[in-house]
C-alpha cells in the first residue's frame, strides 16, 4: 500500500462517509435504518433532514449533537404523554414502562397518546435515556414498545410492528 492509499485509509476511518454515520448512529440506538426511516417519516413526511432530525445529528458535519445524550428525553417524553390527562406520567414511572413493557392502568391513556402522537424525537430521546440508565439494549426497549402498541396504539401501529421481531443487525 503506497503512502498515499494509507493516507486515504486513515482519513477514512477517521472521518467515515455520512451513511456510515447514519448507520452507526442508528446501531448505537438499536435502531435497523428502516426503522429509523419510518421513524423520520412518521415524525414529518415532507422534511428531507428529519432522519438526521429524528437521530439528532449535525445537519453538516452528520456528527450526534454536542448535549443529545445530556437531554432530559424521560422527562420530556413523560411531559408530551401527560397531556390534557387527570394524573401525570412521571419520568420515573415511564422508565418503568418502557423497560419492563407493563402499563398501570392509569396510565393507559398516557401510553396511547405516546405511542400515537409524541414526536419521534422526543420518543427516540426518551428511549436512548431509558436504555442508558436501566442497562437495557435500546433494541429490547423498542420491543417493548412494540409490544405496548398492540394495545395502546392507533394509527402508528404499522409503524411500531417493524419493531417488535427485528434486532438490529451491525450493518443495520
Amino acid at each position: 500500500m503506497t503512502q498515499l492509499e494509507n493516507a486515504g485509509t486513515a482519513r477514512y476511518i477517521q472521518n467515515p462517509p455520512n451513511d456510515q454515520r447514519i448507520i452507526d448512529r442508528c446501531h448505537a440506538l438499536g435502531l435497523t435504518l428502516l426503522q429509523a426511516v419510518q421513524l423520520a417519516n412518521a415524525d414529518d413526511p415532507a422534511d428531507p433532514q428529519a432522519l438526521l432530525r429524528v437521530l439528532g445529528l449535525d445537519f453538516v458535519t452528520y456528527e450526534p449533537l454536542v448535549g443529545h445524550k445530556q437531554s432530559n428525553g424521560l422527562q420530556m417524553a413523560a411531559m408530551s404523554c401527560s397531556v390534557s390527562y387527570r394524573g401525570s406520567l412521571t419520568k420515573d414511572g415511564l422508565l418503568t414502562i418502557l423497560t419492563t413493557g407493563v402499563v398501570p392502568a392509569e396510565f393507559f391513556a398516557h401510553i396511547g397518546h405516546f405511542l400515537d402522537e409524541v414526536s419521534a424525537v422526543v420518543i427516540l430521546r426518551g428511549v436512548e435515556e431509558a436504555a442508558r440508565k436501566s442497562q437495557i439494549p435500546a433494541h429490547q426497549i423498542w420491543k417493548n414498545l412494540a409490544q405496548l402498541a398492540v394495545r395502546h396504539s392507533d394509527y402508528r401501529k404499522p409503524l411500531w410492528a417493524l419493531f417488535a421481531a427485528t434486532d438490529p443487525a451491525p450493518s443495520c
